[in-house]
Order: structure tokens, then C-alpha cells, then sequence
């Protein structure tokens, strides 16, 4: 059974720096693994532990910095890892990053189950796995918080619902996304011998030669939609006031705090 973990690099920094297209600058940024992908990668490992025989494959798209978290997780216990890296992705919305993830899956050979965080920090969109699932017509099942794969290769998971947790059953291959744990202390950590020979294992690299993709076809030429702008919403200054005690003397205050024209009562007027 093979699981291809989609991993994704996000900035970890306070400060961005936008390109001339409003797109976060990633290149020589310090960077980190998306928590929640993170977990997507814990679900695989507990998977292989099920079954010894799977093999996990790591797969990112982003500059060559993203060898970063790719090697992190080979050093947590996946068997190679593969990064689609081309200046051609640059710019990528979910659509073209899907489309561009399609392409690396298939060369690949496919896999059995493909697991995503159920959304990136950054961007926040909760889009590319489902885009996915999409692509390549598979079932899918979003907001997992565990799975285990059954002997007859179904894929039981639970996953968030609000004010509940619903328990889903599809048939493999499907792809998953995983929501990221409340607190970091459900992660494993890499032993240092782990992380030493993750260091040594080489990252394959693929552009869109590999790929067979045209360049009008990813990145910035191949998404539909743009940033248009991005800005930090207007503080909105808030005080305390204290009302007094008194009942009335409260009500006649709060009254003079309301902004002039609000009706209060039906027909825009009160009693005394």
C-alpha cells in the first residue's frame, strides 16, 4: 500500500514580504511544516504501523527551501519524499497548485490514499485537497481527526462535524484531509539519528518537463484568480465604560452612549 502526504512550507516569521503579484515571497524565508499537514503525516505513520508494508511518500511544491520540511519528514518516518520545483509554479493559486500536485501523484503511479491538513496557516483556504479529490475522481473525506485502514482496504475515519464527530467509511484509494491537533504535544519527534539520516537521503526534484505540463498551464499563468490587494483591516478603537448602579441612572447612560438615530423600541420612539 503506498500513502502520498502532501506537505506544505509555511513562513515562520512575523514579517512577509509580498512580489509584485501580491504573493508571499517563500524563497531563503525561514520556513516550517504546516501543522496541519504535520498531522496528516502522523495518520500515515500510524497507518504503517498497521501495515508495515506501506510505503509513504512525502510530496511538496514550492521553491528548493521546502527540502526543509521534506526531510523532516522522511527523519519522522517517511520513505522518500519528492518535490515539484520550478520557477514556472511561482505565483500558483489552489487551482494550479492542484493541478500541478495531479501531475506529481500521477507520475508517481498513484497511491491508495492521499492525505492533506485540512488547511495551510497561511493561506488558510482549505481548498487544494478537495481540488484533488476532484481531479482525479476520487472520494474524499475532509476535517479527519483519525483513520485506520480496515483488511478489506477501507479507509474508516472520524472527522469533525459541528457540535459532533461523524464516522465515515470509503473504499480505497481516496484522499483524506487531517485537521491539525489542539496542542503540539500529539507529535512525535525525530530521534537524531533520524534526522541524520534524513540529511543523507536525497530529495527528488521534478519541474514541469517532468511533469509534462505546459508553463501556461501552472503558476501565475495557469490560475484563475489573482490578489488583487492585501492590508491589515483598520484597528477599531474600543474603551470601557462603566455604568452607573442605579438602574435608571444605567439606562439614561447607556442611552447618551448610543449613536444618534437608533431606534430602540418599534416606531423609533420610548417611554420615559
Amino acid at each position: 500500500m503506498r500513502v502520498i502526504v502532501c506537505i506544505k512550507q509555511i513562513l515562520k516569521v512575523g514579517r512577509v514580504h509580498l512580489d509584485d503579484h501580491n504573493n508571499l515571497m517563500r524563497a531563503g524565508v525561514p520556513g516550517m511544516m504546516n501543522p496541519a499537514d504535520k498531522q496528516a503525516l502522523e495518520l500515515a505513520l500510524t497507518i504503517k504501523n498497521q501495515h508495515p508494508d506501506t510505503e509513504i511518500v512525502a510530496l511538496s511544491m514550492g521553491p528548493a527551501d521546502f527540502n526543509q520540511s521534506l526531510h523532516q519528514a522522511m527523519a519522522l518516518g517517511a520513505d522518500r519524499a519528492v518535490l515539484l520545483s520550478s520557477r514556472a509554479f511561482g505565483g500558483a493559486d489552489t487551482l494550479a497548485t492542484a493541478k500541478t500536485l495531479v501531475a506529481g501523484i500521477q507520475k508517481l503511479g498513484g497511491a491508495d490514499l492521499i492525505l492533506f491538513g485540512s488547511q495551510a496557516q497561511d493561506a488558510d483556504t482549505g481548498q487544494v485537497g478537495p481540488l484533488v479529490a476532484t481531479k482525479l475522481n476520487l472520494p474524499q473525506v475532509t476535517y479527519m481527526t483519525d483513520g485506520t485502514v480496515d483488511q478489506e482496504r477501507h479507509l474508516v475515519a472520524h472527522r469533525l462535524v459541528e457540535q459532533a464527530q461523524e464516522e465515515v467509511t470509503v473504499a480505497l484509494p481516496a484522499v483524506g484531509t487531517v485537521s491539525a491537533p489542539d496542542t503540539a504535544d500529539e507529535y512525535h519527534y525525530p530521534s537524531l539519528h533520524a534526522i541524520r539520516v534524513s540529511m543523507d537521503t536525497p530529495v527528488t526534484v521534478w519541474d514541469e518537463t517532468d511533469l509534462k505540463l505546459a508553463p501556461q498551464e501552472v503558476g501565475l499563468k495557469g490560475s484563475p484568480t489573482v490578489v488583487k490587494r492585501v492590508f491589515s483591516p483598520k484597528q477599531v478603537e474600543r474603551k470601557h465604560v462603566q455604568l452607573p448602579a442605579a438602574p435608571q441612572q444605567a439606562v439614561n447612560s447607556l442611552l447618551e452612549q448610543l449613536p444618534v438615530g437608533i431606534d430602540l423600541m418599534e416606531g423609533g420612539t420610548h417611554n420615559e
